[in-house]
C-alpha cells in the first residue's frame, strides 16, 4: 500500500512467480540495477539466493531483464494495474472489521 500512496506505479502479475525481480532506476544508466532471487520451497527468506546484475556489470543479462520486463508490463494478459489504493484501503477495512476508523 506504500507504493499506491506514493504514486509508485506497480502492477499484479496474473500467474504463478518462480522469483522476484527487483529493478531499481532503470532511466539512470549509472545507478540502474536488477535483483533476481530465486525462490525456495519452504525455504528462509534471508537465505534466498539471488543475482544482481547493471548496464555496468553484467549488462547483457541486466539489458534482457528490462526486455522481459517491458514485455510483460505492457501485455495486459499478464500484469493489470491493481485497484486504486482506495478501493485496496476499503478492501482491507472490509475483511478485517477490528480495525478502527
Amino acid at each position: 500500500m506504500a507504493a499506491l500512496k506514493n504514486n509508485i506505479a506497480i502492477k499484479w502479475f496474473n500467474g504463478s512467480i518462480g522469483q522476484s525481480v527487483i529493478i531499481s532506476d532503470p532511466d539512470s544508466n549509472e545507478k540502474a540495477w536488477a535483483r533476481i532471487e530465486f525462490l525456495i520451497p519452504y525455504g528462509d527468506v534471508i537465505n534466498r539466493p539471488s543475482v544482481r546484475v547493471s548496464p555496468q556489470k553484467g549488462n547483457k543479462t541486466y539489458q534482457q531483464i528490462i526486455a522481459w520486463h517491458k514485455t510483460m508490463w505492457d501485455d495486459e494478459r499478464f500484469c493489470k494495474f491493481p485497484p486504486s489504493y482506495v478501493e485496496v484501503n476499503k478492501m482491507y477495512e472490509t475483511s478485517n472489521p477490528e480495525i478502527k476508523k
